[in-house]
């Protein structure tokens, strides 16, 4: 792979922050003017299971996921053993070639040539500044934008930034993050990544809110909305800024309720857009096709 960018990749179960994770690492690279690609896998489960978070930066353009993996942050034994296996099949996540981050108490596992192990005690150090468990995760964090050579500063600014308004939990998580940081520069070798950090910062912008501002500025006036994976965080986005775009969203009973809803909006003369995944597109159907035949405008995201 280039040294002029890194693919960094958070492996876990569903519930135990990987996403909330993932997107200090993003942040943390837009804001040092790096151009950020993310890709957030996940299970149709609420906990258990797998899920990984993948951040590929660098200060050229980024245009895709690439196909290497750098640093990897295994919250758990799978994903340390699932993450680093060379014999992935075809069509699966590129193997790791590289650094990987992990608590010190996985222990007994198979070690693969071509990777770097580098065991931080993310528990005990967690466990000094919170009761909280997820607190290892800002850890590891740490110890992987130490790998990097990334300044602490800017980890930390976006750490404040992720739990602003939550009392002690903020310094809590930097002081955590600072942890791992120190831990790592004092243990284990930067990876040789010739990265061009500046302080121009760069936007980073979700595809759920990308939606949420083109429908804003193409005129949108209601949204209505069952939340369900991925059309949700277009919901979050623009029902966290209805105030600001003078909108009004609704979260009904069920995805048949949303779109009868939008329609009838759009035949009074209302812009109004709804949004769901495939299952509940499905229930939508029938009144899709009523929309049709009565020639009433609809956007279903």
């Amino acid at each position: 792979m280039s040294k002029e960018e890194v693919v960094l990749r958070i492996g876990g179960a569903a519930g135990e922050g990987v996403q909330s994770a993932g997107s200090v690492v993003a942040k943390s690279f837009s804001r040092t003017g790096l151009s950020v690609m993310t890709y957030n896998y996940y299970q149709d489960i609420v906990r258990g299971g797998q899920s990984w978070y993948q951040v590929r930066a660098s200060h050229n353009k980024v245009r895709s996921q690439g196909d290497g993996l750098d640093v990897l942050i295994a919250l758990n034994m799978d994903a340390l053993l699932r993450h680093t296996n060379p014999e992935i099949n075809e069509g699966g996540a590129s193997p790791l070639n590289g650094i990987a981050i992990f608590d010190t108490l996985l222990t007994g596992f198979k070690k693969q040539n071509n990777v770097t192990y580098c065991p931080v005690p993310l528990s005990e150090i967690a466990g000094k500044h919170s009761k909280v468990s997820l607190v290892r995760n800002t850890v590891a964090i740490g110890a992987a934008m130490a790998s990097i050579g990334m300044s602490f500063d800017v980890v930390a600014d976006v750490i404040r930034d992720q739990f602003g308004g939550k009392g002690d939990v903020a310094d809590q998580n930097v002081s955590a993050a600072k942890d791992g940081y120190d831990y790592y520069n004092q243990n284990f070798k930067k990876l040789d990544k010739k990265l061009n950090f500046t302080n121009k910062k760069k936007y980073l912008l979700g595809g759920g809110e990308a939606v949420g501002l083109g429908a804003v500025n193409g005129g949108l006036r209601m949204y209505i909305g069952y939340p369900m994976t991925p059309a949700s965080s277009a919901l979050h986005y623009i029902s966290s800024h209805a105030k600001d775009f003078n909108l009004f969203v609704k979260v009904p009973e069920d995805e048949i309720s949303a779109i009868n809803m939008a329609i009838g909006a759009n035949y009074a003369g209302l812009r109004a857009m709804t949004g769901s995944s495939g299952g509940g597109f499905s229930l939508m159907v029938e009144a899709l096709g009523m929309a049709g035949m009565l020639e009433i405008p609809l956007v279903v995201y």
